[in-house]
């Protein structure tokens, strides 16, 4: 089980995937993600968008400390539905969109221009999936949403001129980086 930790959902219980299928984000990370960005914007006027959402969780600790809308995507069809069934039990059904498929695809084909939006990018380490959205997201016009990007040490990006990274924060073999886009 994982618990939610703040917000309007604290001590909430979520389902959680048997196996190795998802890695769900340790609370003490989503604890940590959430203070950094609270702390620093409004929430509440930013749409959350995670492209591999596994069960929700990181998404949900943020969206339950004040997001404008969530919209969810995961391929792996065991985890959308116990996502699914972790937005039911919040009540956040039909209200949240959740797509039950790929992430890269997701990004690429919805339209980003009701931003500003927090993009969540913690997707399968070492497929080249992060790299795909990033250079997608680095394309568009999005001014002032946020990249959240956790990735193992081994992988880099180069970010365009206008993203700011603004935080980054080492986690055992991972790491998080926080990008605004100016």
């Amino acid at each position: 089980m994982i618990r939610i930790h703040q917000g309007r959902f604290k001590n909430r219980r979520l389902q959680s995937l048997e196996g190795t299928a998802t890695r769900p984000t340790a609370a003490k990370t989503r604890q940590m993600v959430v203070n950094v960005l609270a702390n620093r914007f409004d929430l509440s006027l930013y749409g959350l968008v995670d492209p591999f959402a596994g069960v929700g969780a990181l998404a949900l600790e943020l969206f339950s400390a004040g997001g404008r809308e969530l919209l969810l995507a995961e391929v792996n069809p065991s985890a959308a539905k116990v996502l699914q069934q972790n937005l039911a039990s919040l009540g956040l059904l039909p209200s949240s969109d959740l797509l039950r498929g790929e992430g890269v695809s997701f990004v690429a084909q919805s339209d980003w221009s009701q931003g500003p939006w927090v993009f969540l990018l913690d997707p399968p380490y070492g497929l080249g999936l992060a790299e795909q959205v990033l250079a997608h997201l680095a394309s568009l016009p999005l001014e002032g949403s946020i990249l959240v990007w956790e990735h193992g040490l081994e992988e880099a990006f180069a970010a365009p001129p206008h993203w700011e990274c603004f935080k980054t924060r080492r986690f055992g073999k991972s790491q998080i980086e926080f990008y605004e886009v100016l």
